[in-house]
């Protein structure tokens, strides 16, 4: 996705590659994703549902939001936020 926008997705996937710029928001919280790879950039603020495993890159003041409970590798290299599987009590 690149650009302004809203997409919601939904269903379940093996593995899922997403690439995101700009200030477009995506809502896959109901995509159930095995291995997921994020790469975003921009003000978009993006909710993602991983099983398995997350690899999250995030370069811009967006914030990433992984639910679920996935081993997780994250890669924060803007002043946004990434939130990845389940809160640290």
């Amino acid at each position: 996705m690149v650009g302004n926008g809203a997409m919601t997705l939904g269903g379940a996937a093996k593995q899922a590659q997403m690439t995101l710029s700009g200030a477009g928001a995506v809502d896959a919280g109901r995509l159930a994703v095995g291995e997921l790879t994020s790469d975003s950039e921009g003000t978009g603020d993006h909710i993602l549902n991983a099983v398995k495993s997350a690899s999250i890159t995030a370069r811009g003041i967006g914030k990433t939001v992984v639910l679920g409970r996935p081993v997780c590798t994250v890669r924060n290299m803007g002043s946004g936020s990434v939130t990845c599987g389940p809160a640290k009590k």
